[in-house]
């Protein structure tokens, strides 16, 4: 047994363990800690880049601006729908023609003019003449009541014309206010669409960098469980020879 001590202190004539000693283990084991080149974990790299992403999104918040972004979107939205989307709609529609009522019009007075002078007027005169009254005052005025008629036939004429006119003239202004109502309609929701595609970016970017700032914290406390874990085994290994003589 004496022989045995001598021989785990520091090696005797029997050398069973050869130069593997308690001593020569504790002489090799001062001056080489496993803990003199251990730093604790620094998380300084990836708290950085926490602060970092944090510090884009402020200054996407900070970019925010209500008035100035639906102005932005409803003058983008504006510009692409007049360019590939919206038609003009006034080559769609036919407006009356004045100067083609204004000639029907001259053109009825004118076949009315003819249908008096060549048979309404003749038959009025000859049959005056027949009663000796061409030269009373029934004549004369059954003259002027032909030519009042004319007058009025003409007048009426053009009055339906004008009106057929004005009736086109209201349906199609009525065409052109729906059409730029529902231009303006559709400009307003698809700005506001825009926005709500931005502001719906925003949220994405905050549920990004919550789960990246997981990820990260996670990666932390990894890294430390892992750094703790390899400082660990480091000790358990420069002991393990010298408890073996325990």
């Amino acid at each position: 047994m004496e022989d045995m001590h001598k021989d785990w202190l520091n090696g005797n004539e029997t050398d069973t363990l050869g130069s593997e000693n308690i001593t020569a283990l504790m002489a090799a084991a001062i001056g080489a800690s496993p803990y003199a080149s251990v730093t604790a974990y620094d998380p300084e790299s990836e708290l950085a880049a926490m602060l970092t992403g944090l510090s884009d999104f402020d200054t996407v918040i900070d970019g925010i601006d209500g008035d100035g972004d639906w102005e932005n979107a409803i003058t983008a939205v504006q510009t692409k729908l007049e360019a590939d989307v919206f038609e003009d709609v006034t080559s769609f529609i036919v407006s009356p023609n004045t100067t083609y009522i204004d000639n029907d019009v001259d053109a009825f007075a004118d076949k009315l003019d003819n249908q008096i002078e060549s048979t309404v007027l003749p038959r009025f005169q000859a049959g005056m003449r027949d009663i000796n009254a061409v030269i009373s005052s029934a004549f004369v005025i059954g003259e002027a009541l032909i030519e009042e008629g004319r007058d009025a036939e003409v007048a009426k004429h053009a009055s339906g014309l004008r009106m057929t006119a004005m009736e086109i003239d209201s349906r199609n202004n009525e065409l052109l206010l729906k059409d730029e109502l529902h231009k303006r309609e559709m400009i307003k929701s698809e700005g506001s669409r825009v926005l709500d595609l931005d502001m719906a970016k925003v949220e994405y970017e905050k549920a990004y960098l919550m789960a990246l700032a997981e990820i990260r914290r996670m990666r932390i406390v990894a890294y430390k469980e892992e750094h703790d874990m390899n400082v660990s085994l480091d000790k358990r290994d420069s002991l393990w020879d010298l408890e073996v003589f325990q």
